[in-house]
């Protein structure tokens, strides 16, 4: 293993070559290349602050420092991107916020030519850390709600329980990436997938249009009342394929899916609650076709957002959502209970600062876009403003005084494939 600078004086043999050696989770160790004495310290509990950055923003911040994209040979990008990846790596190398990656970027970054840099740019600011994949932070929601509906008092699900990785812990100095190598495969199921998603919202959209007498609050309770009943059904006509063709691709897909997997959850419980098997389906029926079913996180942002687009299509608007909305809703739906800032995009975002939403999901004062950009980057710089002189001092100690410095140069010896 390799010592790194900053070099200080050697508490033993009173050299100056005592570096450090490695940075663990909870402290760091140093060791002299003179005398080879080493020692560990302890370093202070970190609470880092959540932003998540949204496909668009991290794209455009790739293009802003990667000579090979055409928008940055043009000149032609807003200056603010390049401003505020910098301000994001500066504070991710300060220990001060963390930028987890997600399935989402993945999905939305794998069909580019530029899937490799955009992956280096998520990974830089993510540094190891994921979100889980929405279908599981879905099944926590149900399944906490679940619990409170039969009268329970579940704890409250935390960060640390949707998302992987070293929240809250010292960053080592160097990233490590893999790669799975699926890149082309994954591409063409995820088109696929968009395509028939934005297929659906063009229909939905356009029948939308029509629905002149109908309010927000109308299409609201017709979103959220059909995920209850669609649960149910999927869940019914996928186990009934499996009991009559047994295991083949078609079923073991239903088998690991979000509907099985939520069903078997909620079952468990109700097993050790005395219920049979027939009883508990019948109860978590009960519980799906329930209003306090729909008052899930998830649901409720989601519905919501749907009622917004809708309202937007009775009113005027001629062209569908782009189709990258369904991402999106999924997105906010999924992560914003966890986040403590977002950058958005600006449509959903603007949702989000109009009424009743405002008052009802309370997500306006931590989401942004480039709607109110300078409002996001006045946010990070309160973060470094409010930072202690002390925390600083001692990143200089740990990494060196020039750690700080962002990482623009990522892209000048890398070719894509």
């Amino acid at each position: 293993m390799f010592v790194s600078p900053p070099y200080i004086k050697c508490p033993k043999c009173g050299g100056n070559e005592y570096g450090v050696l490695m940075i663990n989770s909870k402290d760091y160790r140093r060791r002299c290349n003179g005398c080879m004495y080493s020692e560990s310290y302890k370093l202070p509990a970190l609470s880092k602050k959540i932003v998540y950055i949204d496909q668009n923003a991290l794209s455009n911040m790739m293009k802003s420092i990667n000579p090979e994209t055409e928008a940055y040979k043009k000149g032609n990008l807003d200056p603010f991107f390049k401003s505020l990846f910098e301000l994001l790596d500066r504070l991710n190398k300060y220990q001060l916020i963390i930028c987890p990656d997600s399935i989402n970027h993945y999905n939305e970054s794998v069909s580019s030519q530029f899937y490799k840099s955009l992956r280096r740019v998520y990974e830089q600011l993510s540094h190891g850390t994921s979100f889980e994949f929405p279908e599981t932070i879905k099944r926590f929601q149900i399944h906490n709600n679940f619990l409170e509906w039969l009268g329970e008092n579940p704890q409250p699900i935390t960060k640390d329980n949707v998302i992987h990785g070293s929240l809250n812990e010292w960053q080592d100095r160097l990233i490590v990436s893999v790669d799975m190598g699926s890149q082309t495969e994954d591409a063409v199921g995820n088109n696929d997938y968009k395509n028939r998603l934005h297929e659906n919202m063009i229909s939905v959209f356009e029948r939308w249009k029509t629905e002149k007498n109908r309010n927000f609050n109308d299409w609201y309770e017709e979103e959220r009342n059909a995920i209850g009943p669609a649960i149910l059904r999927t869940y019914v006509e996928g186990f009934l394929k499996y009991s009559q063709e047994g295991y083949n691709e078609s079923t073991l897909n239903f088998m690991t899916s979000f509907v099985s997997v939520l069903f078997t959850e909620l079952k468990s419980v109700l097993i050790k609650r005395g219920y049979n098997d027939d009883d508990a389906l019948l109860k978590i029926r009960e519980y799906l076709n329930s209003d306090y079913f729909k008052e899930t996180s998830y649901l409720k942002i989601s519905s919501m957002l749907y009622a917004s687009i809708a309202k937007s299509a009775a009113n005027g608007r001629k062209n569908p959502p782009s189709p990258g909305m369904d991402n999106d809703i999924e997105v906010i739906s999924s992560y914003s209970n966890y986040c403590d800032a977002m950058f958005l995009d600006k449509e959903c975002h603007s949702y989000l600062n109009q009424q009743p939403l405002k008052k009802e999901l309370g997500l306006s004062d931590k989401t942004f876009s480039v709607n109110n950009k300078e409002d996001f980057l006045k946010y990070l710089q309160s973060i470094l403003d409010d930072c202690p002189k002390e925390h600083l001092k001692l990143i200089d100690e740990v990494y060196g005084n020039d750690w700080g410095e962002p990482f623009i140069e990522m892209f000048e010896k890398i070719n894509e494939d």
